[in-house]
């Protein structure tokens, strides 16, 4: 009885063994599936997106290796699938590896290339070729990021793995030879390291254009001030890190500005200051502050001029963040002759603090700054508004250089003004007809709330409370 006992026990013991190897090989089995069915679904959509999108020339002739195509977990935890690509053909003298990471978004996906460098060009032998993306906590190098669609959008020099200085920005080509052979080989200059600060990079010979010039992704506040930065899993680990609006839900910025704006003003500093130019709008010299990353504000100083003037000087560091200034009432002005000459400034944002705004924009993507931090405030007895941003910085730099700031731009500004039935509607026509850049928006900041101003598509104002 026994022994037929521990026959029984043994075979179902074998039984129990042989289904527990049967479900862990399924299990094995599953999660290949599914990965496999994962860059499947991503190859037929990116197939898609390439016969439709207009790539920048820099990434129109590439090889993409989809038999090596994998899906990654990054460190800080988000999910993306990368396939590595290649020139066609590759220039022998160039010394990079390249790898087109897919961001899973609402729509799709967002698209980035990451571009490695190393200093030393041993650093991609043979036995490393598997572990170009793979172990960069000890990287030594460049790693660039670039918009399939646009060009370039940042770089950092690393130091063993953390970020020690920025790639800076330029959106005209210069006549440098050193950039336009590295528009045409894509290999760093080997001087780079000695004037890194200085560097200007476009998205490719000609282009005139930078795709994000910082984008959204913070490396580390101290980056660009001389200090050590962030690892290089911050840098590549993050959706949205110079990705194409156009192929999924694009670049956002760290926090939605209704979210700021409310944050902002629970900062006692920052309310004593509106507060304090709430009560000079009747003055005849325009005042305000800018405010650094760290919080501190620093006064700003009447433009060229007289005395009277309704200008300021705005001089932006690498740690500015955003100004607030206050438009002033109607007032009459002394000329030399003894004439009086009657002044009526328009209280809502001029072209000049729009130029501000959209020059503290790529002042941020150049020093790391959250696109979310930036702000431009104007105070006036006609109400108090912010100027955010929310779009792809990929279209600041692009259409910036091609305004036609100046005298010609402020009269059309003033025609469209006063022919407006409101301040609102004729800064909001500006803005889209005469600046064109997609993401900068227009708050209203009360007591009662605050509301996003847009206009609708019968040219109406419409308000969207902030939650």
């Amino acid at each position: 009885m026994k022994k037929k006992f521990k026959n029984q026990f043994r075979v179902m013991l074998i039984l129990c063994i042989t289904l527990l190897t049967a479900n862990c090989a399924n299990e094995e089995i599953s999660d290949q599936q599914k990965t496999t069915v994962a860059i499947d679904k991503a190859q037929k959509w990116f197939n898609a997106y390439k016969a439709t999108a207009e790539f920048h020339p820099a990434f129109k002739n590439i090889n993409y290796y989809w038999e090596n195509a994998s899906l990654v977990k990054l460190e800080n935890n988000s999910i993306a699938i990368t396939i590595p690509m290649k020139d066609n053909p590759e220039n022998p003298d160039y010394h990079g590896k390249k790898m087109l990471y897919l961001y899973p978004a609402d729509n799709g996906y967002n698209t980035v290339v990451h571009e490695i460098f190393p200093k030393s060009e041993t650093d991609f032998g043979v036995e490393n070729k598997k572990e170009d993306f793979q172990n960069l906590d000890v990287f030594t190098g460049y790693i660039l990021t670039w918009n399939l669609t646009e060009g370039f959008v940042k770089g950092a020099e690393f130091e063993n793995g953390v970020a020690i200085k920025n790639i800076s920005y330029a959106a005209i080509l210069s006549d440098d030879e050193k950039i336009k052979a590295f528009n045409l080989t894509r290999k760093a200059p080997p001087n780079w390291q000695m004037e890194l600060d200085s560097v200007i990079v476009t998205g490719g010979s000609g282009s005139g254009g930078c795709a994000g010039c910082g984008g959204v992704i913070r490396i580390n506040p101290t980056i660009g001030g001389g200090g050590t930065g962030g690892g290089t899993g911050d840098y590549i680990g993050s959706p949205g890190a110079g990705g194409d609006s156009s192929s999924g839900s694009g670049s956002k910025p760290i926090g939605d500005p209704c979210s700021r704006i409310r944050e902002q003003l629970t900062s006692a500093n920052f309310v004593a200051k509106q507060d304090e130019l709430k009560k000079k709008t009747n003055l005849k010299v325009e005042t305000g502050y800018l405010q650094s990353k760290n919080g501190p504000f620093t006064a700003l100083n009447p433009g060229s001029g007289t005395d009277n003037t309704d200008s300021l000087n705005f001089p932006f560091d690498a740690n500015t963040i955003g100004y607030i200034h206050a438009h002033l009432d109607p007032y009459e002005k002394v000329k030399a002759n003894g004439d009086i000459d009657p002044v009526e400034p328009i209280r809502m944002h001029s072209p000049e603090d729009v130029k501000q705004f959209i020059i503290l924009i790529l002042n941020a993507g150049r020093n790391s700054i959250p696109i979310s931090e930036v702000y431009g405030a104007m105070v006036s007895s006609a109400g108090t508004y912010q100027l955010r941003f929310t779009g792809n910085i990929a279209d600041v730099s692009s259409k910036a250089s091609s305004i036609n700031w100046g005298d010609g731009l402020d009269k059309t500004y003033t025609e469209i003004m006063k022919k407006s039935s409101s301040l609102e509607k004729g800064f909001l026509k500006f803005l889209n007809e005469q600046i064109g850049i997609n993401g900068i928006e227009l708050y209203k900041i009360e007591s009662s709330g605050n509301s996003k101003k847009t206009l609708d598509a019968t040219g109406k104002v419409t308000s969207s409370n902030c939650k």
